[in-house]
């Protein structure tokens, strides 16, 4: 006879959902299969699956020994399921906490690598404008690109951009160009920009 759902809502089992010790135990467990709560504490997640994993799907509910009724009476359970699994592989390792630590100091110096790789990319286009003699487009660029750093909500992020600005020299060359809402997030910037002297105007040297 198949297993029946347990009596307690289903929609309220997050706290026993790391209590899981043995694959036995999660085999045995009751299936997931409550389509609805009461309290509307429910999303709809949708994914594509191929056609042979769906077959699948419809084969487990149409067994005789099935306590499913619906396809995404499966789905629910194999989602329920799946998911303790996979928090149990990642829980079984002791540095995983670690490993998750490690993880994010790599993403963060990637991300440095890859804000100066597009700061180039940005300095080579405005370098071409500038040189063409179209002063305008190049400033109307950089201004977007300013004000766009200056919503970074990582401050370390945010520091980085502006001290790339900060040593340009296209930045230099367009800073008068730019617009004022521009130019006064530079000069306000926590960097030193060399070109410009302690009221934010651009020094007639200008450093390099």
């Amino acid at each position: 006879m198949a297993n029946k759902p347990a009596k307690a809502s289903q929609w309220e089992l997050e706290g026993s959902f790391d209590r899981i010790t043995s694959i036995e135990e999660l085999v045995n467990a009751p299936p997931f299969r409550e389509a609805s709560d009461d309290r509307g504490q429910s999303v709809t997640q949708a994914a594509r699956i191929p056609t042979w994993l769906h077959r699948r799907i419809v084969l487990l509910k149409e067994s005789k020994k099935s306590p499913y009724m619906l396809n995404s009476d499966v789905v629910r359970d194999a989602i329920f399921a799946g998911l303790r699994i996979i928090n149990m592989r990642y829980q079984s390792t002791p540095d995983w906490s670690v490993e998750q630590k490690m993880s994010e100091v790599v993403d963060t110096a990637a991300w440095a690598k890859r804000i100066k790789e597009q700061f180039t990319q940005l300095e080579t286009s405005l370098g071409d404008l500038f040189g063409e003699g179209d002063e305008e487009k190049a400033a109307e660029k950089l201004t977007e690109y300013i004000l766009y750093a200056a919503e970074l909500t990582n401050e370390w992020h945010k520091s980085r951009v502006f001290r790339l600005l900060a040593r340009s020299t296209v930045v230099r060359d367009l800073f008068d160009y730019c617009d004022k809402s521009a130019r006064l997030l530079l000069t306000e910037s926590k960097e030193d920009v060399g070109y410009l002297d302690k009221k934010g105007k651009k020094n007639k040297g200008g450093k390099k």
